[in-house]
């Protein structure tokens, strides 16, 4: 039985991750980042997620390893700079060196399972691309911009929620989700609204299935995966819209 759960995991997730879009991706900090002068370091993270990305792509592919080793090269080059010169943001963080030797053991986990057990290394992978965020965990920002930050948070801590199986807590970290969804359709004009619902819609059904007694381990893993979607597709939208907005106030 639990043979045949695997295999139909496998089957739902390969569906779920073939056309599921890349966690945290340069959207984010862009829009976080605004007109900050920490021009290096935007650069040098962001460099880190298209790497991470790459990977991610070619991680069933013979180049995986060296799609591996580059992502290792950039992340020596980052943390060897930043860890004993972070951002001005990063001096005031208390966390700043846990949160580089936390993204070294992710890299750790991702050695560990590519080319062994690719759903794992994606998983690791995925969450290495969420973890950078953390860097600007204290850098300041617009309240909308704090608001997607904390949903990728949320969203980080969703999935470790859904690994251990605990229902309970995907439940109330659910129902938190929900009630930022509500505060992201107040803070951001109605041209975004379809993809909120989009998101209410999922965790609607994240509560649903996660309050029920048997851990619903395929469908919340795809409701999830579906979630992070969402909030990348907003993400993209949001900086795409600031863009032209900035291009139409230079041609003024």
């Amino acid at each position: 039985m639990r043979r045949q759960r695997r295999i139909a995991l496998i089957l739902v997730l390969g569906v779920a991750l073939a056309t599921q879009l890349f966690a945290c991706d340069t959207n984010l900090f862009s829009i976080i980042a605004g007109d900050t002068k920490e021009t290096a370091f935007i650069e040098a993270s962001t460099k880190l997620v298209i790497a991470t990305k790459d990977l991610n792509e070619n991680a069933k592919k013979p180049e995986a390893s060296k799609k591996l080793e580059e992502l290792m090269n950039s992340w020596l080059s980052f943390s060897s700079r930043y860890v004993a010169f972070p951002p001005e943001w990063g001096k005031r963080d208390e966390n700043w060196k846990a949160k580089i030797s936390d993204l070294s053991h992710i890299l750790g986990e991702i050695r560990k399972y590519l080319g062994k057990d690719y759903l794992s290394a994606h998983r690791e992978i995925m969450r290495f691309s969420r973890r950078i965020s953390k860097l600007y965990e204290k850098m300041p920002r617009t309240y909308e911009a704090s608001l997607l930050l904390n949903l990728t948070y949320d969203i980080d801590t969703l999935w470790l929620l859904v690994e251990k199986e605990d229902n309970k807590s995907v439940n109330l970290l659910a129902t938190k989700l929900l009630e930022d969804c509500s505060e992201l359709k107040k803070a951001f004009s109605k041209n975004y609204e379809d993809k909120v619902l989009d998101m209410e819609y999922r965790i609607e059904h994240i509560i649903e299935y996660s309050s029920r007694r048997e851990f619903a381990t395929f469908q919340l893993n795809v409701l999830v995966t579906k979630l992070e979607d969402d909030l990348t597709e907003l993400n993209k939208r949001i900086s795409e819209d600031k863009v032209s907005e900035n291009k139409d106030e230079t041609m003024k």
